[in-house]
């Protein structure tokens, strides 16, 4: 009867008064808490603690031991709750509950089995430090803010299968003993793994495995990617692709480090075959180092990489800028030949003299003038742009130097064309 009448005596004292007659409380009785409602929990030895279905007003505690068990099973935990270095040496089940403020586990110990499946975490949760010796079950788990897993100790295998993660998950420095299981959970904004100890694990992580759904619905945005920080980690234990992927780096990383990443990610698609996903980093590091090079031009130089041949991975694009490039030059050469006949014109190869060209290209009737001018152009158009070697002593460029300009212009164009060409021909 004492104990039922407990809290409500304690209420009435100030903040340290209860925390004192908490203490000596459970200390006396040695409670389980089966029927209790205290909440503060100090320094305090429990056999168990369990509660179903029950409405929970807060979960607070300090240095918590707990021997058997403890059971938050289908319970709505209106304050939150907030533990600090806790010693959960039963099995701990949390599962269905519903968490509406902050949800704060600093440094437990979970010794047994943990259980939070199926539970919704309304305002974040703190797992960081925490060491869970044993399985810790988080499947089909609501996160709607922030949720920390930093430092924690993960024995053997957790599952995070179909938990949704709207925010930030962060396992910053985390040591996982077993492959963690994140299938088709929901991937949040940014997932950040930066110092993650994978030593112990012997095969994959493949995060390829999770969904995208909820973070494009909730962005509005069908193209968003999660962003992933893989800052000191081993690429080698980790599978992501370029479809749900994009690499996040914190302000200090610098740009060796960042082209680091890259080239490890690339070569461990590489070693898996992903071709996609190879194209993907690839482009994305060429854009880097551009920019790095180039700084405030950079945005030109991508997008004639883009233009040219998609950043190398799409080298039949230059059959098609070819034949682009070519009918520029010929238009310029038709609309000017007057002039560019005067400026350089190769007698040799053409069978007739500039001003036998003329003649037929402007002393004609009209339909005559352009089938002759057509031709000729063409011919002419094909000598300069295909040409291996200009015979520059023919260059009149003393009395038209821009026009000699643009001549030599179009021919650099298409010595560059050419030697691209060679180089996609010896490729196939």
């Amino acid at each position: 009867m004492f104990l039922n009448q407990a809290p409500a005596i304690i209420n009435k004292f100030s903040y340290k008064m209860r925390l004192i007659i908490t203490y000596i409380l459970l200390f006396s009785f040695e409670t389980t808490l089966a029927q209790s409602d205290m909440n503060f929990l100090y320094g305090t030895k429990l056999d168990s603690l369990s509660y179903e279905k029950r409405r929970i007003e807060s979960f607070f505690g300090l240095k918590l031991t707990i021997d058997g068990n403890t059971k938050f099973r289908s319970c709505t935990l209106v304050q939150g709750v907030d533990l600090e270095s806790p010693t959960f040496k039963g099995k701990v089940d949390f599962s269905n509950s519903l968490f509406l403020q902050k949800a704060d586990f600093q440094k437990p110990e979970f010794l047994k089995s943990s259980y939070f499946n199926n539970s919704v975490f309304y305002k974040g949760a703190n797992f960081s430090g925490v060491i869970f010796s044993k399985t810790a079950n988080f499947s089909g788990a609501q996160f709607l803010d922030n949720v920390d897993f930093s430092d924690s100790e993960f024995s053997e295998i957790v599952y995070l299968n179909n938990a949704i993660f709207p925010q930030k998950l962060t396992f910053n420095g985390a040591r996982f003993g077993e492959v963690p299981n994140f299938d088709f959970a929901q991937l949040p904004d940014s997932l950040i793994l930066n110092n993650v100890n994978l030593s112990s694990i012997k095969s994959n992580i493949f995060f390829n495995n999770m969904e995208l759904d909820s973070l494009r619905k909730r962005t509005g945005n069908l193209n968003q990617k999660c962003t992933i920080f893989l800052h000191h980690v081993d690429f080698s234990k980790i599978v992501i692709n370029f479809e749900k992927f994009k690499l996040g780096f914190n302000e200090s990383t610098n740009y060796e480090d960042r082209v680091s990443q890259y080239q490890q990610l690339i070569k461990r698609c590489q070693d898996l075959g992903m071709e996609s996903s190879v194209e993907g980093f690839s482009i994305v590091l060429q854009k880097l180092k551009l920019q790095q090079a180039w700084g405030t031009f950079a945005p030109f130089f991508i997008k004639f990489q883009y233009y040219w041949w998609n950043f190398g991975f799409k080298r039949s694009l230059i059959l098609r800028n070819i034949i682009f490039a070519f009918l520029i030059s010929f238009i310029i050469f038709f609309i000017g030949f007057k002039k560019f006949a005067l400026v350089y014109f190769p007698v040799d190869q053409l069978g007739l003299t500039s001003k036998d060209a003329l003649i037929l290209c402007y002393n004609r009737s009209l339909i005559n003038q352009i089938n002759n001018r057509f031709k000729i152009v063409l011919f002419y158009t094909a000598l300069i742009f295909f040409g291996w070697k200009m015979d520059h002593s023919k260059v009149n460029y003393r009395a038209y130097p821009w026009t000699s300009i643009l001549v030599y212009l179009i021919y650099v164009v298409g010595l560059i064309h050419i030697a691209y060409l060679v180089g996609f021909v010896i490729d196939h």
